[in-house]
């Protein structure tokens, strides 16, 4: 027992965050030792409980469950407020690792989320509870605390007199008091920090004001009153989004970008009735992250769940043009009754350092310049980007184009902004600076514009050990000024760690660090699943130490992110930890990056690790597995099966060269084996005299029996008789028994007659296809019936995978049935609106295509039964065609258009329109074109990497047949009585147009048309090339 005498004297004590949060809970126990609530400590020896708590005691037994080693401590009761249910009591000597924490005088707090700790019945440790904060409620003030997750625990009986920590101020605005014991509420209450301090007065002096200050966070719109010293800017921002589509706010990190538009611009344009207003980050996925900012406007009753599980489908339809975006926008306008959408990107850098697939990138750039090209004046742009980003985001020529003109460059504060920033959101919760404080701070600052989060940082600390309201130059000491007080904080609390906590702490933090290849390093979000369950735990608990930010993404994960990039540019730790990592960090992206393109590719083995680079894999995985995800497991994991069945298979070649040498080395021995061919041919004959010899027997016996045993030996001898050599007589005599006994055969019954017998390509299984709408699936080996599939409609076509794996069927119901031929399971009915007219199976066998009358076109893969693509058409699909290497699809409809489509991730790649139905696609034999054939008389070639249309082929009536030359080097359009051949080589176009001229351009035309600089030289050799016109 703590038995120190108390010095009654007041003393001064410093704050650390939720570290001090955590160190200041006290575990209160009544007078026979059970638990029954909660305390904590107000300043160094007053801790405060409710009164419910401690009952009539005069002196209770505690401890602090978070400190180390703590013994149980007596606290006497100092007073006691039955009406308001408070006590305050003084502690005999706390334990050396109790720290206070701070009381703040919130007055704003609804919508915040709080963390509180109790000891609910059964739980004598303790468990931590969160959820949000309302507003004050009824004659006492009390304030309204409520429950919004699913999961966890919530505040009942057992938190009372703990502290309750506001997330979003950084300290406790109040103490447990009573709970809400309806079944069905979840809600709760707690004394606000104003009464705890009516109270006991003696803790006005230890409280303070929330927090106007950000640390390393940008300041955001509920931020505005505290946001000064950008107010010019803020202004011209303003007026440049009024008049133009498109604007980049550019500036170096630390600038201050996101702060400016977020709490300078929006608060400005949010009181405007016209305008709607939405912010996103890039991310990994750009085009989820956009459709998870617009759903809320696009369907803002949809719950969270629903919209989790629409957001993929919005991102889908905004990437292929399926839903564009302008037509989001007037959705989006007409849903809220405005005119006008202002989308900002913030962080738009993240394009290029987390979102990897350039193609992504482009499409993604290219949905917000198509958007500006249809004319939409409702939809504004603002986007913010770091400077030394600039060069990439020029390097795409449209987007460069579209920038030139419309950037807003933002340097650093001038010393006049800085001051203002500094101090009017102190005098906005009237604080004041000591004398000559704000003059050190400003000349500390510099004019760099990466100080500014640092500046922010050290106001946010300095904050924190105020003294009666006043900013002092020791506190500012104490914290290690503008330069060293972030790494003075993030030394601190790494050291405040334990040694396990230490090295997990470096394991997660370099996780957040996206190691630059000659550009500076970057912030990366690391998902909850990368990190596992006890690392997520220590970024939690670096996040409540504000080094560390926790957010969830746009597909429902969670993720963590530092809080400023200024944190891995100055604190010295990291960035040692960094280049020590360095080499494990690039290599750990790349294998995350071809992890992923494996995942999209549906796990093809050609993009698996190989050769040096699984050899490296390996490598760090023995030495540091642990930090490596599951997913990158498995994916080396197949990476060394592919290689292992590779030197499986080299293997075997080996062995069938030596096989092959020994052969060589054998012709040694042609002579014995002439002398050995002798001897078979001796056999051989020998054989054949027996055959004859025994055939004839068994003749005579199955015409003329003589008795039973006869009948039954005939055949018997005419199939020893074939045994040893072919023979006539020998069949004719097995045939008898064979026609007179029943034959051997599946007996496959139908209802209705047998339109259409199939068999699989290597011939082990059939198919029948009948009038009373089923399909039987037979083993030929067997004759065993493996499968009847069933149909409500008459049945249309039977079809087998290349491989035979699979079998396909197609109905008048209105569906298509995939089935597994080997097992009979059925694997997908694919369902239409309309009669299907056609399936058909990928070359390779992966994925199946069925087209039908309801104007759509399905792409199912055949491994799962997955629909990967519904392909939409504005009326009947008439053709459906797979390309020869099966990565691409195209449909014609008679809605005048075709589709291509890619098959891996079912993008739709290009729409050809024509001015009525098109009747044919085709590919041509090395996929590298697809041509349509339209009954507007046109035929249309298109380049199947890219989509473009390469040439469009005219006839005077409806294009009935296109065909490629089986070289790929002609295209063939027929039209009525008209065929024409158009070279696919661009020498062989030559070669036929110059016989058609009569000669080449003059030196003149040369240069009028082509230019000087270009030496002159005929187009085509054959021709004259004349002097002059």
């Amino acid at each position: 027992m703590c038995t120190d005498a108390l010095t009654g004297r007041k003393r001064r004590f410093q704050v650390s965050g939720t570290f001090a949060f955590e160190k200041a809970i006290a575990r209160i126990y009544g007078p026979t030792g059970e638990v029954v609530g909660a305390g904590f400590l107000a300043a160094p020896t007053i801790l405060l409980t409710c009164r419910h708590v401690i009952g009539e005691e005069t002196q209770v037994t505690l401890d602090f469950p978070h400190t180390t080693g703590a013994d149980k401590c007596t606290a006497r009761v100092l007073h006691s407020d039955p009406e308001q249910d408070i006590a305050v009591l003084q502690v005999e000597t706390p334990p050396p690792g109790a720290k206070p924490v701070r009381l703040v005088t919130s007055r704003e707090t609804w919508g915040h989320p709080f963390r509180a700790f109790g000891f609910p019945a059964g739980h004598p440790g303790g468990v931590w509870a969160k959820g949000e904060l309302r507003a004050p409620i009824g004659d006492n003030g009390w304030l309204q605390i409520e429950d919004v997750g699913q999961t966890g625990y919530f505040v009942r009986p057992g938190f009372s007199g703990g502290p309750v920590w506001d997330e979003e101020v950084g300290g406790v605005v109040g103490m447990v008091v009573a709970t809400d014991r309806t079944p069905e509420v979840r809600a709760a209450f707690c004394l606000p920090a104003t009464q705890l301090i009516q109270v006991w007065p003696d803790l006005k002096a230890q409280a303070i004001p929330p927090n106007p200050y950000r640390g390393l966070l940008a300041f955001r719109e509920q931020d505005a009153p505290f946001f000064f010293g950008r107010e010019h800017f803020s202004r011209r921002l303003l007026a440049e989004v009024e008049r133009h589509p498109l604007t980049a706010v550019i500036g170096p990190s630390g600038s201050g970008k996101s702060s400016v538009v977020l709490a300078g611009l929006l608060p400005r344009l949010r009181p405007r009735p016209e305008w709607a207003i939405t912010t996103a980050r890039p991310g990994r996925e750009p085009f989820a992250e956009l459709a998870r900012t617009l759903l809320p406007l696009l369907e803002p009753k949809m719950s969270e769940t629903d919209r989790l599980r629409e957001v993929p489908k919005l991102a889908a339809a905004l990437r292929s043009g399926e839903i564009p975006l302008h037509r989001a926008t007037r959705r989006i306008l007409e849903q809220q009754g405005k005119v006008y959408l202002l989308v900002v990107v913030d962080q738009f850098e993240e394009l290029y350092t987390l979102c990897e697939g350039r193609d992504t990138r482009q499409a993604f750039l290219d949905c917000w310049l198509e958007t500006a090209v249809e004319g939409n004046a409702s939809l504004r742009l603002v986007l913010t980007l770091r400077a030394d980003f600039l060069g990439q985001a020029l390097s795409y020529r449209p987007f460069a184009d579209r920038l030139d003109g419309r950037t807003v460059l933002l340097g650093p504060m001038n010393r006049k902004e800085l001051e203002t920033a500094v101090v009017r959101p102190a005098e906005t919760q009237q604080v004041t600076f000591e004398e000559g404080l704000v003059n050190r701070i400003l000349n500390d600052v510099g004019g760099e514009p990466g100080n500014l989060p640092l500046l922010e940082f050290a106001l946010t600390q300095l904050w924190e050990r105020q003294e009666q309201g006043v900013l002092t130059h020791r506190a500012y000491d104490a914290v290690g000024g503008v330069a060293g007080a972030l790494t003075r904080h993030a030394d601190e609390v790494y050291e405040h760690l334990s040694e396990e906590e230490q090295a997990r702490a470096r394991k997660v933090l370099i996780q957040l660090v996206q190691p630059g290849e000659g550009t500076e390093d970057t912030r990366r979000q690391a998902t909850r699943k990368e990190l596992g369950e006890a690392r997520w735990a220590l970024a939690q608990k670096l996040a409540d130490a504000r080094l560390v930010v926790t957010g969830r993404g746009a597909d429902g994960q969670e993720f963590a992110e530092v809080g400023h990039e200024a944190l891995i540019r100055r604190w010295k730790r990291l960035r040692e930890w960094m280049e020590e990592d360095r080499e494990f960090r690039l290599w750990q992206e790349q294998m995350r990056s071809l992890c992923r393109q494996w995942e999209e590719s549906r796990r093809d083995d050609d993009t698996l690790p190989r050769g040096t680079l699984l050899a490296r894999a390996r490598e760090w995985l023995e030495r540091r597995g642990d930090e490596v995800e599951k997913p990158l497991h498995k994916f080396i994991r197949a990476g060394e099966k592919r290689a292992e069945a590779e030197r499986r298979a080299q293997e075997r070649l080996r062995r069938r060269i030596i096989r092959g040498l020994t052969l060589g080395l054998m012709l040694a021995l042609v002579l014995a084996l002439l002398a050995a061919w002798q001897w078979w041919q001796a056999k051989e004959q020998r054989n054949m005299a027996l055959a004859r010899q025994l055939a004839a027997q068994a003749l005579y016996m199955s015409r003329t029996p003589r008795s039973n045993t006869e009948a039954l030996i005939a055949p018997l001898l005419a199939m020893e008789a074939l045994r040893h050599a072919p023979s006539l007589e020998a069949y004719d005599v097995l045939q008898k028994p064979l026609f007179r006994w029943p034959p051997f055969h599946a007996i496959i019954r139908h209802n209705a007659p047998v339109e259409e017998v199939v068999f699989s390509p290597d011939g082990r299984y059939l198919a029948t296809r009948s009038d009373d709408n089923t399909v039987a699936l037979v083993s030929v080996s067997g004759g065993e019936e493996v499968a009847r599939i069933r149909h409500e409609g008459p049945v249309r076509e039977v079809v087998f995978s290349p491989d035979g794996g699979y079998l396909a069927t197609r109905s008048k119901d209105g569906t298509a049935a995939l089935v597994s031929v080997s097992g009979g399971e059925e694997v997908a009915r694919i369902r239409h609106e309309g009669e299907v007219r056609e399936v058909v199976f990928s070359p390779d066998g992966r994925y199946l295509a069925t087209r039908s009358r309801d104007n759509t076109a399905a792409l199912v893969a055949v491994s799962g039964g997955e629909e990967v693509a519904r392909i939409r058409h504005g009326g009947p699909v008439l053709d459906v065609v797979f390309s020869p290497d099966g990565r691409y699809l195209a449909t014609g409809s008679d809605d005048g258009t075709a589709a291509l489509v890619s098959v891996s991730g079912g993008e739709e790649v290009a729409r050809i329109r024509h001015g009525d139905d098109v009747e044919e696609v085709v590919f041509s034999p090395d996929g590298r074109y697809l041509a349509t054939g339209s009954r507007d008389g046109t035929a249309a070639l298109v380049a199947v990497s890219g989509g473009e249309e390469v040439a469009r082929i005219r006839h005077g009536g409806p294009v009935w047949e296109v065909v490629f030359s089986p070289d790929g080097r002609y295209l063939v359009t027929a039209s009525g009585t008209e065929v024409f051949l158009f070279p696919l080589n661009r020498e062989e176009l030559f070669a036929r147009v110059c016989p058609r001229l009569l000669r080449n351009l003059t030196p003149e035309e040369w240069k009028r048309y082509i230019g000087p600089d270009i030496p002159y030289c005929p187009t085509c050799p054959n021709l004259p090339a004349p002097e002059k016109e």
